[in-house]
């Protein structure tokens, strides 16, 4: 089980565990772009901060995340361009959405964070269970399917058999 951190206030990033996409079932080839997410939660804000390490992102370059809990399915997805989401397929806007960029010893990234109300799927409390998985995917020039947790079919990456297992711990 990778840990959400629930957190008294709004969370210091930089402390927190990294999913990093590792997990590339149909690349033939060496193109496995690095994507890391972080979620965490405060008693206000549920936060997604996804990444990834492309120079430059092609448009259709995305970082999607899948989260699933109390009979309700949340999908992120993040491009070079801005953050979408959807609740149960409803358009779902954030309360707050922040691009960055930069670069580090692992090369340039672009990313955003987006913040969303706490309870957007439903109560949440220390050692509950959710759903998902973190993808970065393309039908660019470079296309590319990946994901955190192995898929166990990359034909339908957003499927709940492709899910992990995520819990809710106290930081």
């Amino acid at each position: 089980m990778f840990p959400i951190c629930m957190t008294a206030a709004r969370p210091e990033f930089d402390t927190l565990p990294v999913m990093k996409v590792t997990h590339y079932p149909l690349e033939p080839r060496d193109y496995k772009p690095f994507a890391q997410g972080i979620v965490a939660v405060d008693p206000r804000r549920l936060y997604l901060r996804l990444w990834a390490f492309e120079t430059p992102p092609e448009p259709e370059s995305r970082i999607l995340l899948v989260l699933r809990h109390a009979g309700r399915t949340l999908t992120a997805a993040a491009g070079p361009e801005g953050v979408s989401a959807a609740l149960d397929g409803a358009p779902c806007a954030p309360l707050a959405c922040h691009p960055f960029t930069g670069d580090d010893l692992q090369g340039r990234y672009w990313g955003w964070l987006a913040e969303y109300p706490a309870d957007l799927l439903g109560e949440l409390a220390p050692g509950d269970s959710l759903t998902g998985n973190l993808y970065k995917c393309s039908d660019g020039r470079r296309p590319h399917l990946g994901s955190f947790f192995p898929m166990a079919d990359p034909s339908r990456p957003l499927s709940p058999e492709n899910d992990g297992a995520f819990v809710l711990r106290p930081f």
